[in-house]
């Protein structure tokens, strides 16, 4: 059973990272179309996200961890959306900005899978996941 005020803040604090990560995407995509020249602001928003969502990814496996009954792990796990392809794209995307070319071009198609997988997954998760988890809690 879960300890639920504690994993009541844990949620609470997820919902509030996926703020956060909405917030940085939409601040990276807003600098990729200000100007040519932003990919040194783009490559920390990356890093940021990226850093990010590896924390989150760390506190949704100790909330999850911690709510074994009435849903089971194995349900709870598929409920769980898989942030892997986003850490792999972010992570791409941050090593292309790192370059000295100053041209964002070969960065900008893995930002844009990055930002619509990361967005399609969060979306997922305050649809599934979160209300599952909540309904957990609250028993």
């Amino acid at each position: 059973m879960c300890h639920s005020q504690i994993s009541i803040e844990r949620l609470e604090h997820l919902e509030q990272e996926h703020d956060a990560c909405r917030a940085k995407l939409d601040a990276l995509e807003s600098a990729l179309q200000i100007r040519a020249d932003t990919r040194m602001v783009a490559r920390e928003l990356c890093f940021g996200i990226w850093s990010l969502l590896k924390a989150h990814i760390n506190e949704e496996a100790r909330l999850l961890a911690s709510c074994q009954n009435p849903l089971s792990a194995k349900e709870l796990t598929q409920l769980a959306s898989d942030h892997e392809e986003e850490l792999k794209e972010l992570a791409v995307a941050t090593w292309q900005l790192s370059e000295n070319s100053s041209d964002l071009e070969r960065a900008r198609p893995t930002i844009a899978r990055a930002t619509v997988i990361l967005r399609h997954h969060m979306a997922e998760q305050e649809f599934k996941l979160f209300p599952a988890l909540s309904w957990v809690l609250s028993i």
